[in-house]
């Protein structure tokens, strides 16, 4: 899989990590069905840390990101 979030134990975080492989695209809508089904999970609100350092993003990305 070309991302993987992590729940920290006995911590309100989430860390979310892309891989250099994602393809903004074509994997949004199951990455953010993903990320609302483990929010959904939560007893209380949680931070969100998102890890882009080896996603590669385009302005086609943003694009569609904001569309």
């Amino acid at each position: 899989m070309s991302y993987h979030m992590e729940k920290l134990p006995d911590e309100p975080i989430v860390i979310h990590v892309y891989n250099a492989d994602y393809s903004f695209s074509a994997e949004s809508d199951a990455d953010i069905s993903d990320i609302f089904a483990l929010l959904d999970a939560q007893n209380s609100p949680v931070c969100m840390i998102y890890d882009l350092r080896a996603a590669s993003i385009t302005f086609n990305d943003v694009l569609y990101a904001m569309s």
